[in-house]
């Protein structure tokens, strides 16, 4: 089963907040639990199916680039935390890269399409930041939660 996740779309996508998680300022994150909303996602997927013996991933997942140093630690918590969630409930996850430079609504170019090198430093780090949290097995969620962006 593939799916595709961008939750909150508010700020996954459509980049009408621009801050996720419960250090977020209420007035910049989209309303709720954002990381138990998320969460939420990956329980039901793996009750669902994965626990059913059914594979499961998500062929597209991500979070929009982001213009300002604090927007862009906001996205890397985000990724940091869902790739976490990816690890924890054995569903692998295929960020989304549009190839749409700059950041705000739909912006997800990662990797130059044409050349294979990042598309700038910013979008380097929240890939080596994603990678990080779902390769290295001392980052837990508590950890990630605990060192999201004050």
């Amino acid at each position: 089963l593939s799916v595709h996740c961008y939750d909150p779309s508010s700020y996954c996508l459509e980049a009408t907040h621009s801050e996720w998680g419960h250090t977020a300022s209420a007035s910049k994150k989209a309303s709720g639990d954002n990381e138990a909303d998320l969460e939420k996602s990956f329980t039901k997927l793996y009750s669902n199916y994965v626990s059913k013996g059914v594979p499961v991933y998500f062929g597209e997942f991500g979070c929009v680039n982001r213009a300002t140093a604090r927007e862009q630690a906001f996205q890397q918590y985000y990724l940091k935390y869902f790739a976490k969630l990816s690890k924890v409930y054995g569903v692998p996850a295929m960020i989304w890269d549009n190839g749409a430079k700059g950041s705000g609504r739909e912006t997800h170019a990662f990797i130059d399409h044409g050349t294979g090198e990042y598309c700038s430093t910013e979008a380097r780090k929240a890939v080596e930041a994603l990678i990080s949290s779902y390769t290295n097995d001392d980052y837990d969620l508590e950890y990630i939660y605990k060192n999201a962006p004050k």
